[in-house]
């Protein structure tokens, strides 16, 4: 794993200071690895044992630990008052690592921001914190966004690395209707009319909305949603008549 880490706006691990002055380290990357796991088991009749009922991934709640050093006091308790809005209550952040290919998950505040009150280090001041973070969205994401046009009539290749199933939006970029059909299952998102331009279907969010940006769900609702299998290549076929452009993140859990 990479020493970078970019934090809600501030890149630790480099040794580069911040705008204030302040040099941030990570010492210790928590509960990174997966998201919770959350199952529900079912009484079975007759027999022993359980039935799963469901099991899925929940939440994530990374945390990051270290020390911030700044050069002098007022930049120590700059640094103090900067841990508080981290990403800040209702506000939302990214969280990158850089292992090997960066991932981001977009986290909100976790339990409060702990900090101690600046202290001598090395002829400056440091201050040891703890940032918790939850992700509503378990999933990390690679940084980059895939995208594929594909017109009326066309297949197209795309391919995910991730190691959960990269779900797809598509954006009708002329007027007509969407009909997408993702070739390796078979299953087809399929609008029950024509369409404008830029009406997205977004399978992570399960949302439709126009180009303007106002929700046309449930009655926009396609037949299906789209994604391709963890580390997969599925080729996409445009079988309606609006060109469309396919868009996905890889995402790991």
């Amino acid at each position: 794993m990479s020493l970078r880490h970019d934090v809600c706006g501030i890149t630790m691990n480099t040794d580069a200071p911040d705008a204030n002055g302040v040099i941030w380290t990570v010492r210790k990357l928590n509960d990174w690895t997966s998201p919770s796991h959350i199952q529900e088991i079912g009484d079975l009749v007759g027999r022993a044992g359980g039935s799963l009922l469901t099991e899925r991934h929940g939440v994530h709640a990374p945390s990051l630990e270290g020390l911030a050093i700044a050069e002098d006091l007022d930049s120590a308790w700059a640094a103090f008052n900067q841990l508080n809005r981290m990403p800040g209550l209702g506000a939302v952040g990214d969280l990158v690592v850089y292992e090997g290919a960066p991932k981001l998950l977009r986290v909100r505040q976790g339990d409060q921001p702990k900090a101690s009150a600046p202290h001598p280090h090395n002829g400056g001041w440091a201050i040891d914190y703890m940032l918790t973070f939850v992700a509503l969205d378990p999933y990390k994401r690679g940084v980059t966004l895939h995208t594929q046009a594909i017109p009326a009539g066309g297949t197209v290749s795309a391919t995910s690395a991730g190691n959960v199933p990269a779900l797809l939006s598509l954006k009708a970029t002329g007027a007509g209707t969407v009909i997408v059909r993702q070739n390796g299952s078979g299953q087809t998102l399929r609008t029950r009319s024509s369409v404008a331009s830029g009406t997205t279907f977004d399978a992570a969010e399960r949302r439709v909305t126009t180009a303007g940006g106002a929700d046309i769900f449930p009655m926009g609702a396609p037949s299906e949603w789209l994604s391709i299998p963890a580390e997969s290549t599925v080729t996409l076929t445009n079988l309606g008549t609006a060109p469309v452009s396919a868009t996905w993140y890889d995402l790991y859990a």
